[in-house]
């Protein structure tokens, strides 16, 4: 029997437990489109997004953790929420035709456990980073003054940023996956990647504000009359935190790929 014209049924990924909400946005891809319908969709998808990134997962910890540690001002949070945003739905896309071109040599589960130990080790490194920059920068204050340290620490900010922002948003749910290839099933791929992108901003909301509330209480808490010690042993400990949750990860996500 040869290939048909109709559109097929929406594809479901083998292990893949998907959340009673995550069932409900699957839903959206196959209901009868009007514009109304379309725009309700988009703020469903945004609110299933924010939720989802509430779920463990997606480097909130982290996030506040490498903020904290870094002197992070709000501009930080809001641009870690656009590249985690910006990544994940890159990775839905990427997995998605990757998915669909290997669909007879590999499955998304078999991609899932290299991606988190890559987003691992991103965090790790990330962590290493920061104690590297917290210790050079006590001995750039030491040895030029607080004005030559500020300007070092602007310099390496920002691969810090961008690998925080990538490792919480490299892995794609599995709901967004399969939201994609129910799309291109039913013929409605540009609908479908509308949905992902609205998904990720409302996950990357969530993220921007919890880096938003961690940037304000680090602001709040260096106004109090705290012993001085402790404040500046406060980006330090942020670090080792974050190095401790990438140690944490590596551990999680090595026996999958061994």
């Amino acid at each position: 029997m040869g290939p048909g014209d109709a559109p097929g049924a929406a594809p479901a990924l083998t292990g893949a437990a998907p959340s009673r909400a995550g069932g409900r946005f699957e839903s959206l891809v196959a209901h009868d489109l009007s514009a109304g319908f379309v725009l309700v969709s988009l703020v469903l998808a945004l609110f299933w997004g924010a939720a989802h990134a509430l779920g463990p997962g997606h480097g909130k910890a982290i996030v506040a953790g490498y903020l904290v540690g870094t002197r992070g001002r709000p501009r930080d949070a809001v641009a870690l929420g656009a590249i985690v945003a910006v990544t994940h739905t890159a990775g839905v896309f990427v997995l998605g035709l990757v998915t669909l071109a290997l669909s007879a040599l590999i499955v998304p589960e078999q991609l899932y456990p290299w991606l988190n130990l890559v987003s691992a080790l991103l965090v790790l490194g990330v962590g290493l980073g920061i104690l590297r920059r917290r210790l050079r920068s006590r001995q750039h204050v030491h040895e030029h003054g607080h004005e030559h340290a500020h300007h070092h620490h602007d310099q390496e900010h920002r691969p810090g940023l961008l690998g925080i922002g990538v490792s919480a948003g490299i892995v794609p749910c599995p709901t967004a996956l399969v939201v994609l290839l129910a799309a291109i099933s039913l013929h409605r791929l540009g609908y479908g990647l509308v949905l992902i992108v609205a998904f990720s901003f409302g996950l990357a909301a969530t993220v921007t504000g919890i880096g938003l509330v961690a940037v304000t209480a680090k602001r709040a808490f260096s106004r109090l009359s705290l012993d001085g010690r402790l404040m500046g042993a406060l980006p330090a400990a942020s670090a080792v935190v974050v190095i401790a949750l990438g140690l944490a990860m590596t551990a999680r996500a090595l026996p999958g790929v061994i």
